[in-house]
């Protein structure tokens, strides 16, 4: 029973580090547009007020991209075991590696957020709503 528990217990790290990888590389562009969009200074995109604006970016492109990644499994998948979507959507693993990015994201502005009341509370109120799409949306992310 424990050796059983254990083996299972590997298998499990290992689907999840061949998913990590697996959708690292699915997500790169998205990343680099996310950093190019919201992270990049004089990029009418990259304003500390509209933190809400990365956060629906990335919703809004995990979801979209993770639905069509999904049509095309399915057209050109029929019938085949995919291992990397056993327990989770593609939408999912997009989520947890945008969800990344995002805290990569509010974590560089945070000392602007501690110093301005204001828009720190702005910006709880936004992760707060997007965090309860996300639960709704990815609920194995």
């Amino acid at each position: 029973s424990n050796l059983l528990s254990a083996a299972q217990a590997d298998a499990e790290q290992e689907l999840a580090a061949v998913q990590s990888w697996a959708f690292q590389a699915l997500c790169s562009s998205l990343v680099s547009k996310f950093r190019f969009l919201f992270c990049e200074e004089g990029q009418e995109t990259c304003q500390i007020t509209k933190p809400e604006w990365a956060m629906r970016f990335a919703f809004d492109t995990a979801l979209e991209h993770g639905r069509l990644f999904a049509r095309w499994l399915d057209a050109g998948a029929q019938g085949l075991e995919i291992p990397l979507l056993q327990e989770s959507t593609v939408e999912d693993g997009l989520a947890v590696q945008l969800a990344h990015e995002l805290r990569l994201y509010l974590r560089a502005r945070f000392k602007v957020y501690a110093d301005n009341e204001d828009l720190f509370r702005h910006t709880l109120q936004h992760i707060v709503a997007e965090h309860a799409m996300w639960t709704t949306a990815c609920p194995a992310a």
